[in-house]
């Protein structure tokens, strides 16, 4: 699998209907937390990002999600 280099985007569940399926990824954060859902970065990732700014583990979800054609991955901290 490999990365397609579009970016992506959080998408609010609010109002968001019947979409599909979706992947879920939750994960032991232990004692860092890389990169999260905050008030400084909701309105970067609404406006999207590439997948490598995102940690490994996210990027390999995505991938995955991908790869199964699934278009919506729903990840804890995001």
């Amino acid at each position: 699998m490999e990365n397609t280099g579009d970016p992506i985007h959080l998408r609010e569940t609010r109002n968001f209907g019947d979409q599909g399926p979706y992947f879920t990824l939750s994960h032991c954060w232990g004692q860092s937390h890389p990169f999260r859902l905050t008030k400084d970065t909701v309105s970067t990732l609404k406006a999207g990002i590439p997948i490598t700014q995102l940690p490994k583990t996210f990027q390999d979800a995505i991938l995955v999600a991908q790869y199964f054609q699934v278009k919506y991955l729903w990840i804890d901290s995001l």
